[in-house]
């Protein structure tokens, strides 16, 4: 009998193998696959790569140049501005404790913010006394 147990074995362990290398095949299908892709893959993101570089350094010259020239500009602005304020109404002196900047802005915006609130009530006004004809 121990020779046809062997026999049966046989068998068994050729279809082990068989598995085994189905196996093996199957890798190495999805190996070559993910190469391929990666062949495929590697110029478009180096490209890209590429285009993003340039695009960095002229981020880098944006704010390296352009950035302290647009803020010089604002400054001179600023400064006109203020001046341009201080020769046009008797109000030109700053408050106490502020900064010759900061007092302007201050008083620029609460200046606006009033002149905005009567602007606003003026066409309501006008609405009323119009008998609401627009």
């Amino acid at each position: 009998m121990p020779h046809l147990q062997e026999h049966w074995r046989r068998p068994t362990g050729l279809h082990r193998r068989e598995k085994n290398l189905e196996k093996a095949r199957r890798r190495l299908q999805v190996a070559e696959e993910k190469a391929e892709a990666v062949r495929h893959w590697t110029p478009i993101v180096q490209q890209q790569f590429r285009e993003t570089g340039v695009r960095l350094v002229h981020f880098r010259e944006v704010l390296d140049v352009d950035v302290p020239k647009a803020m010089a500009l604002v400054e001179r602005m600023l400064k006109a501005l203020e001046a341009y304020r201080e020769m046009s109404g008797p109000s030109g002196g700053t408050a106490a404790g502020e900064t010759s900047g900061e007092g302007s802005m201050r008083r620029s915006l609460d200046e606006d913010t009033k002149a905005a609130e009567r602007a606003s009530g003026a066409p309501a006004e006008q609405a009323n006394t119009a008998g609401g004809e627009a």
